[in-house]
């Protein structure tokens, strides 16, 4: 027991317990624009004075919950997400440039989408070094309700498309660009197919 309790100490004061907390709450306040784009694009007011009340909540915002401030929760947890991975910073450029062309609740919330993608997947890495960590299967107990909703959303996406796999359809063949000399050859190779040069020929051309 008190080994189990340092193990969790220990993760908790860690650079990715720390990084669990933050990514949880940047997936919550995100789910928060996500709702608020939402209320804003169907005018449905029970969603939108839920907004409004995770707004004054969240944020202590209590002005009138609009477009543009709902734009400004999803630039503001972008900026300082731990969005980790090789292509951290071009994600991280990808998201903003998206966000900054987007002029519609509907393209906010195709934003917000890919959002918390990126940090629910990078949730899921931590859960396995805390399960490794701690030898603990308790992990959804650090994260807010909507992020623990996040990445069941994502292990289920992940799931299908593992599913779907086998089924994908295969990619078409890219037929090389030949050269005049090449053209001429293969023509002679599909004239001449006994001749043991042709195979070479055709082996050669990558056809």
């Amino acid at each position: 027991y008190a080994q189990t309790n340092r193990a969790i100490s220990g993760w908790a004061q860690s650079p990715e317990g720390r990084s669990t907390r933050s990514l949880s709450v940047v997936i919550e306040h995100l789910a928060t624009a996500e709702e608020l784009g939402e209320a804003l694009q169907t005018g449905n007011i029970q969603i939108l004075n839920r907004a409004r009340n995770a707004l004054k909540t969240q944020f202590g915002y209590g002005g009138p919950p609009n477009f543009e401030f709902a734009k400004q929760i999803v630039a503001d947890e972008i900026a300082k997400a731990v969005i980790g991975g090789v292509n951290a910073e071009q994600d991280r450029r990808g998201l903003q440039n998206q966000l900054t062309a987007a002029s519609s609740p509907e393209q906010l919330k195709g934003v917000i989408k890919v959002a918390k993608e990126l940090m629910a997947g990078q949730v899921v890495g931590l859960k396995h070094t805390y399960e490794t960590a701690t030898g603990l299967y308790n992990f959804d107990k650090w994260l807010t309700p909507r992020a623990n909703e996040a990445i069941k959303t994502l292990m289920e996406e992940r799931e299908r498309k593992m599913q779907a796999g086998p089924h994908r359809q295969q990619p078409t063949a890219v037929t090389p660009t030949l050269n005049a000399n090449d053209q001429k050859a293969l023509e002679w190779a599909a004239a001449n197919p006994s001749d043991p040069r042709a195979a070479a020929i055709k082996k050669r051309l990558g056809v």
